[in-house]
């Protein structure tokens, strides 16, 4: 499961959304309750999904929630047009709280991954966004994808360090050859 990158509301007279990629979470305010179209997108989980889904097996979405103003059913998850909106298992609370939903994998459909937020109002955060093969819910992992990327930065960190290590011991060893 990708760290949030981008999202995608349908309407933003009722709904809006930012993305806070230090903490990796996607913060939405709905202003109403109204509007079966206010949702939240995942595109990056719609490829996992296409890659990594077999027809007739068992699957699981599940993600971390919690609202500052807002208790209840938690958003409902529209997968593909033949799996429809579903409501997953668990509750929104004040704190982070993973939900889930199991179902059997149906190939036929393309995958538009997103949350629906009808009926929903408040202040709400969501992280940790995952769909994966088997019927349980495992805890987040990043994507391989994020992974790299991170080992990629620490990568550059180690270099530019090393550099600088090189440079002081050469000034240390010009300052001790002028001493002597």
């Amino acid at each position: 499961s990708k760290i949030p990158k981008s999202s995608s509301v349908a309407d933003t007279s009722v709904m809006t959304v930012t993305i806070d990629a230090t903490n990796g979470w996607f913060k939405m305010v709905k202003t109403a309750t109204s509007g079966s179209w206010n949702r939240l997108s995942f595109t990056d989980e719609s490829t996992v999904a296409n890659r990594e889904l077999v027809e007739g097996e068992a699957f699981t979405v599940s993600y971390a929630i919690k609202s500052d103003d807002y208790t209840g059913d938690a958003p409902t998850i529209y997968l593909k047009n033949s799996l429809s909106y579903t409501r997953p298992i668990g509750e929104v609370t004040s704190e982070w709280t993973r939900v889930y939903y199991t179902g059997t994998w149906k190939s036929e459909g393309s995958v538009a991954i997103h949350l629906g937020w009808s009926g929903l109002q408040g202040t709400f955060y969501v992280k940790e966004f995952q769909i994966e093969a088997g019927n349980k819910p495992t805890a987040w992992k990043p994507a391989i994808e994020d992974t790299q990327s991170q080992l990629d930065a620490q990568g550059t960190r180690i270099t530019s360090a090393e550099s600088s290590i090189t440079q002081l011991a050469t000034e240390i060893q010009s300052k001790v050859s002028q001493s002597t």
